[in-house]
């Protein structure tokens, strides 16, 4: 899932692997870019969100780069649960200016 703007547009990749970062940037076409993202007010809400999944019961290790991954182990209701929780906690972030 790849949250191309903080309004809360969404788009789902086939890969296991998702990123989530905080930017004004329009667009994240890489990792080295990821580098130039000003550390606040991003890193809070990188926080807030990280805490609000946490918060509905949705695990999540912070880090740096926001990678989370899926497996097989996750069953539909998993991922279910996590998209619906991430649309909490990313209305937590949106509230950190």
């Amino acid at each position: 899932m790849v949250v191309t703007s903080f309004s809360g547009e969404y788009r789902l990749t086939k890969k296991p692997m998702f990123s989530v970062f905080f930017t004004d940037s329009d667009r994240i076409g890489n990792t080295r870019e990821v580098y130039s993202i000003s550390m606040h007010p991003h890193i809070r809400r990188s926080a807030a969100f990280f805490q609000g999944l946490n918060n509905r019961a949705v695990i999540a290790m912070p880090t740096r780069y926001g990678r989370m991954y899926l497996s097989f182990a996750h069953t539909e209701e998993d991922v279910q649960k996590t998209i619906e929780a991430s649309h909490g906690a990313l209305r937590d972030a949106r509230a950190i200016q």
